[in-house]
């Protein structure tokens, strides 16, 4: 039988082969940093992904809307079906299209934001007169900056839609 006599100022070394139990305070510090970085950062993340599909809804509304003006001005109606417009956008794929609600002097297009959970869902409505934000369930930073409704105007002008953006609304600027 041999004794390891080691001196009282060093650790006995680990024979080879033999794991190691327990962990360092090293790998507890990294796994705390880990998990404070995703803590802070994910919903951010999270935050930027849904104001870009809610941007794409804004986008293809829009070119609905310019679509519509282009089809009335031609036709004397609103056309009551997506496929009867020349859109120069796809429609976004994280939403579901309702249909075309038309008559000859007005329109309204609903996008409701679709695969998230039942809480996080909204839409986004569109009318001739641009983006309507009395009918809309979408809230916060996910409406554009120039879509949102100013302190400075009166709730009674926002009764028809929100008329913030001239490219949303023609030459007319209603």
């Amino acid at each position: 039988m041999s004794l390891i006599h080691t001196p009282m100022n060093q650790c006995p070394q680990r024979p080879a082969g033999r794991p190691r139990h327990g962990i360092s305070v090293v790998e507890v510090s990294l796994v705390l940093v880990i998990g404070a970085v995703a803590v802070y950062w994910v919903p951010r993340v999270m935050a930027n992904m849904e104001r870009e599909k809610a941007t794409d809804a804004f986008d293809f509304l829009n070119s609905v809307r310019e679509a519509q003006v282009d089809f009335h001005a031609q036709a004397g109606h609103y056309a009551g079906n997506l496929s009867q417009l020349d859109l120069d956008r796809t429609a976004p794929i994280h939403f579901s299209i309702g249909p075309v609600d038309s008559t000859t002097d007005a329109w309204s297009l609903t996008l409701t934001r679709a695969g998230t959970a039942t809480d996080n869902k909204y839409t986004v409505i569109f009318t001739e007169q641009g983006f309507d934000s009395r009918r809309s369930s979408v809230t916060g930073d996910l409406i554009p900056q120039e879509l949102r409704p100013r302190d400075d105007i009166s709730p009674d002008l926002l009764a028809g839609g929100w008329a913030g953006r001239p490219d949303l609304h023609g030459d007319s600027g209603r």
